[in-house]
């Protein structure tokens, strides 16, 4: 009886750290041009990362990193690619403190992201106080199994089938949340 109560009680008070962010899981960005996965970093649980894990372009899947200020880094792929990271939580469903790393431009911000009531992600990119803000839509949250454990690492999607260069991702065609280090 005094070792079912224990049990309990530590279940108890381990449930919030095993609960998953609001913010965690696969958000279509800018247009649906592509996914990013978000999920607490495997180099530090604290913190979250995100990866692009989908492209709607099919030609997009097979870019590299071409406009990178570090030449090594220019050939990279984009599938995989790390494009945010070292966030940490501020309070339920907020992150600040990271940074965010756009393939287009290849210059690195500020950030901060954020859960709104609607539903969506807000994406802060920031240089000094002037901030661009982009909303981006759920696609895939963890499931229950994925709360339970540590940050798992997905791989991305290398490429898209023919008939899904013009679709939305869904659960069935992107990966569950990963990390990037």
């Amino acid at each position: 009886m005094r070792l079912a109560a224990i049990t309990i009680l530590l279940a108890l008070i381990a449930a919030p750290a095993l609960a998953a962010d609001p913010v965690q899981g696969i958000w279509l960005a800018r247009g649906g041009a592509g996914a990013i996965s978000i999920a607490p970093c495997l180099s530090a649980q604290d913190q979250l990362c995100g990866t692009i894990t989908w492209v709607r372009n099919p030609a997009d899947a097979s870019t590299h990193d071409a406009n990178n200020p570090i030449p090594a880094l220019r050939v990279r792929p984009i599938l995989g690619m790390p494009v945010l990271w070292g966030h940490r939580q501020t309070a339920p469903g907020r992150w600040s403190g990271g940074k965010i790393y756009d393939p287009n431009s290849g210059r690195t911000y500020n950030s901060r992201i954020s859960m709104q009531p609607d539903g969506l992600l807000k994406v802060e990119a920031c240089v000094a106080v002037v901030c661009q803000v982009q909303s981006w839509s759920r696609v895939y949250a963890p499931s229950s199994r994925e709360r339970r454990t540590a940050a798992v690492t997905a791989a991305p999607i290398r490429s898209v089938r023919p008939g899904l260069a013009n679709s939305t991702p869904n659960a069935a065609s992107v990966v569950p949340p990963g990390d990037v280090t």
